[in-house]
């Protein structure tokens, strides 16, 4: 599997830039970082993946990260509190909080079983909008 920014207008990848040395960073497994990490990216597209999927599968350079983000000199890691902020485009983001319409009994008896952790990151994203709101 090739590694590549998942920022829409980057095209850095793990083949790509190896002369570089461009160090590619996981979504963190914290679901609140990991949706900030989504929402900067513009990868609203991604919020229903599982946590650990996005883990495994989906990466951001070192680019979109601000100088004082590392935790050594050499760029090579994060750190805890590090999002991605430095974009070379404008990041589409979305103009207000995309709207749940299921409820979570529609997602529990509609979702197949593999589908569970998608199920999870719904109801409690849902759960933390609401206490945003309140």
């Amino acid at each position: 599997m090739v590694l590549i920014c998942m920022v829409k207008s980057c095209i850095n990848s793990k083949t790509t830039t190896r002369e570089k040395k461009c160090s590619l960073f996981r979504v963190p497994k914290d679901l609140d970082r990991s949706k900030e990490w989504l929402m900067n990216c513009g990868r609203e597209d991604l919020i229903f993946k599982s946590i650990v999927n996005l883990n495994k599968s989906y990466r951001v350079c070192m680019n979109h990260f601000k100088n004082n983000m590392f935790s050594n000199p050499e760029k090579t890691r994060l750190l805890i509190s590090a999002v991605p902020t430095q974009f070379d485009e404008q990041v589409d983001k979305p103009s207000s909080n995309p709207v749940l319409t299921q409820t979570t009994k529609d997602l529990t008896l509609n979702t197949p079983r593999k589908s569970k952790p998608k199920v999870l990151l719904r109801v409690l994203w849902k759960k933390k909008e609401k206490k945003e709101n309140s």
